[in-house]
């Protein structure tokens, strides 16, 4: 799959990497259908936080549809095709979302569902808020 990749000081990358698959019983796979860029993305790009590698998945704004479910990730009945969105953190060591699809650990603890009169250019915007 394609994805944005930190490359260190200002360089971004549109890298290959491997699709994410389940790793734990509690993730979830989604396909992303948009992604933003918050400033706190803008901290390792302009060297003002550190400890993010380099090939790291940058973004934690997105809203996608579930592809695949962990055995563990039942609480809100996640299905594929299910449409959702989440404020992830590259920096706690989990790839970001700016990619064409994520892997998403603790995610009963972590997504959330869109009702469907919500559009994705809306759900967008309410990443940090939720």
């Amino acid at each position: 799959m394609l994805a944005l990749t930190f490359s260190g000081r200002q360089q971004i990358s549109l890298s290959r990497v491997p699709t994410p698959k389940v790793v734990h019983p509690g993730d979830v796979v989604v396909e992303v259908t948009l992604a933003g860029i918050c400033g706190s993305d803008l901290h390792p790009f302009h060297e003002r936080e550190k400890g993010i590698a380099k090939g790291c998945i940058t973004g934690h704004e997105f809203v996608g549809h579930v592809v695949s479910v962990g055995r563990q990730a039942k609480l809100f009945g996640w299905v594929p095709e299910e449409e959702l969105g989440l404020p992830e953190e590259q920096r706690c060591g989990l790839q970001g979302a700016q990619a064409e699809y994520v892997r998403v650990p603790l995610a009963d603890s972590t997504l959330v569902k869109l009702p469907a009169e919500v559009s994705d250019e809306e759900a967008i915007l309410l990443g940090d808020i939720l």
